[in-house]
């Protein structure tokens, strides 16, 4: 059995998003943030061993404490590096650290389901890599204020 790190890429600023916080910390209609609700995501797959979060060095006093905390780079291929080159130096010093499997997701997309998060698993026993594509079946938008979603 491969050990399965989760790496968070919640490294934007927001700046294309506005109102001042970027958008992973903005609370959804639920009241948790988009962040939390991602965390929630993967602490609920039993597959997943450790989480990490890449995130911006001004905002990683917002990442839960006991939750692995990466500074992001200036581009996301950076921030993924990061989390890769951290993985590779910190988080394996077992001898079967080549048995160490690392998912890449973005924090933009909070609501993975545990199905995907196992499925992605149990392929990467088996296979070098995966990447996983869903179709997109709803629009959220916010009108006045008030969160809708169409489909």
């Amino acid at each position: 059995m491969r050990r399965n790190i989760a790496v968070i890429l919640a490294g934007g600023i927001g700046s294309r998003a506005g109102e001042g916080l970027p958008k992973q910390l903005r609370a959804l209609p639920d009241g948790r943030t988009v962040l939390q609700t991602c965390l929630d995501a993967f602490r609920a797959c039993p597959l997943i061993d450790e989480i990490c979060v890449v995130m911006h060095p001004d905002y990683m006093s917002y990442v839960p404490e006991g939750i692995c905390c990466i500074a992001g780079g200036k581009e996301r291929w950076e921030s993924s590096w990061n989390a890769i080159q951290y993985i590779a130096n910190c988080l394996t010093d077992s001898p079967i650290h080549q048995f160490t499997n690392i998912l890449l997701h973005d924090c933009a997309r909070p609501f993975v389901s545990r199905r995907i998060l196992t499925d992605v698993c149990q392929a990467l026993e088996t296979h070098d890599a995966i990447t996983v594509a869903v179709p997109a079946t709803d629009t959220m938008y916010v009108v006045n204020g008030e969160w809708r979603m169409e489909n």
